[in-house]
């Protein structure tokens, strides 16, 4: 009668989002943390190519 509890065909699925949710978590921690280290480098650089001109 509850056949679908022991099913496990979706279980792959939610585990591969699961992982796909914590690797954006990360990738969005890591922008948060090293966005002012980033956009200074970028400024730095900016800065270095408009003084050669």
């Amino acid at each position: 009668m509850f056949d679908f509890l022991h099913e496990e065909d979706g279980q792959g699925l939610v585990e591969y989002g699961i992982i796909i949710g914590l690797i954006a978590l990360a990738i969005v921690a890591a922008g948060v943390l090293l966005g002012s280290k980033i956009r200074e480098v970028f400024f730095k650089a900016g800065e270095a190519l408009s003084s050669k001109q």
